[in-house]
This record gives structure tokens, C-alpha cells and sequence, in this order.
């Protein structure tokens, strides 16, 4: 299929997430997408992490050398952290610490160089309790936004069969019905699913019924699509932020 073709299925089905065209979100406003995972979060400084990667904000993607939390979800199956970038800079870490300057939401960059500038190592942080929301790196714009955050970076042959096991919400059962391509939709669909089936598979899409994170919350951000994954484990948020 050709490109052209294939991101005007993709804008489809996107705009059926969302409730609204593409065309009426803001232009000037950047869409970040960010995931938290309880693993990695409570695992990302344990031994074998790069510090430098952190202090100069780097984007890492598979392999994930030098980020061994990352590293161990390239052999995970479909949905998982290997079809991403994480860009370590603009993360977000809320790290429970009597450390000065890291007790409160600080990206990635300002907690490697005060690390550095005391002397301290990744190991000083792995005791400590840890919530990264890892900014998944995109373009800035909605429809990418979207595309990373529902795995859909690929062409058609990279999409998720639907699993007849699973159960999706019913009102999305309904409006995902007006998706043309078939592989798109039961990809789709295992992203819709009810809380009971995305406990195991997929995920259950909660749209604007999000908090969003705190640091975005701060730089004036609105939430615009969420989901959750598992039992509460992890959880993906697309967010409109203010231009800067």
C-alpha cells in the first residue's frame, strides 16, 4: 500500500480516537507522548545504566545499550518499548530522595548532572522509589503523537491480529466499525478493549479520563488520548502542550 494511502487509514482511525479531525487541533501546539511503566520505572537505575546517556539527553532505541531496564524488552512480542525512541532528556523522574534537587519532577538531563556534579552513581538512586514518564520521541504533531502511541509506526504487515479471547468496549466495538482497513481495525480494537481483557492483552483506551503527569500539568497540558495497561502497571498519555 502506498504511503499517502496508508496514513489517510491511519488519520481515519485516529480520528475516531479522538473524537474530532485532525485538522482542528492546535498546529502550533506540540503533542507529547509519554508512558510509564511500573517495571521500568522501579528498575531504571539499577546497575549497567549510562549515566551520560541521561546527563546529555539522549534518544536511545533498540538495542537500548547502556539502558539495561530497556534493553530486556527487545525481545518482548507485539505493544512493547522496542518500536520506540525514549529521548532520556525530557523524561520525566520523580524520584523519592533526600537528595537536593530531585525531590520534586525533574527531567532526565537535570537529574544526571546534579548526580554528577556530587559525585554520585546510578547505584545511589536504585534503593529509591522511582515514577518515569518516559517521553516517547515523535515529531511534535498530533498524528504522530498518535502513531507512537498506538504502535502504528510501521505499515500494514506490523499490525496486531485481533484475539477472539478478548472483549472490547462496546462503545468502541461500535465506532470502530467505520475503520475501512481490516488489519487496522482489529489492531485498533486491541487497543479498545474492557478493563478485564486488558489486564492480559492489548489495552483499554480511556480517552480524556487521564490526570495527565504533573509536569505537564504545570506547562498548561491537556490530555487528549489515554490508556491504560495490565492491572494498573503502566499507561500511555498523548498530550497538547502549550507552545513554548
Amino acid at each position: 500500500m502506498p504511503e499517502d494511502d496508508w496514513e489517510a487509514q491511519l488519520a481515519q482511525g485516529f480520528e475516531i480516537l479522538l473524537r474530532a479531525p485532525l485538522s482542528t487541533f492546535d498546529p502550533d501546539a506540540t503533542y507529547a507522548f509519554h508512558h510509564w511503566d511500573e517495571v521500568v520505572s522501579d528498575e531504571f537505575f539499577d546497575e549497567g545504566l549510562d549515566l551520560e546517556l541521561l546527563t546529555g539527553g539522549a534518544i536511545v532505541g533498540a538495542p537500548f545499550d547502556g539502558v539495561p531496564v530497556l534493553a530486556d524488552t527487545v525481545e518482548d512480542d507485539e505493544l512493547s518499548w522496542k518500536d520506540w525512541r525514549v529521548d532520556l532528556g525530557r523524561s520525566m523522574f520523580r524520584i523519592d530522595t533526600d537528595i537536593p534537587k530531585l525531590g520534586k519532577a525533574r527531567p532526565g538531563t537535570h537529574v544526571g548532572r546534579v548526580l554528577t556534579a556530587r559525585g554520585l552513581t546510578v547505584e545511589d538512586l536504585a534503593e529509591e522509589l522511582v515514577h518515569l514518564d518516559a517521553r516517547i520521541h515523535t515529531d511534535g504533531t498530533v498524528f504522530d503523537a498518535m502513531r507512537h502511541a498506538t504502535w502504528t509506526m510501521g505499515g500494514p504487515d506490523r499490525l496486531v491480529p485481533f484475539d477472539p479471547d478478548c472483549v472490547v468496549e462496546p462503545k468502541w466495538e461500535r465506532r470502530l466499525t467505520r475503520v475501512e482497513h481490516p488489519g487496522l481495525r482489529d489492531h485498533l480494537r486491541m487497543l479498545c478493549l474492557d478493563a478485564h481483557s486488558a489486564r492480559c492483552a492489548g489495552a483499554h483506551y480511556v480517552r480524556t479520563r487521564h490526570r495527565g503527569f504533573g509536569g505537564m500539568r504545570k506547562a498548561g497540558g491537556r490530555v487528549v488520548a489515554a490508556w491504560e495497561l495490565g492491572e494498573g502497571q503502566a499507561y500511555s498519555v498523548v498530550t497538547a502542550l502549550p507552545k513554548s
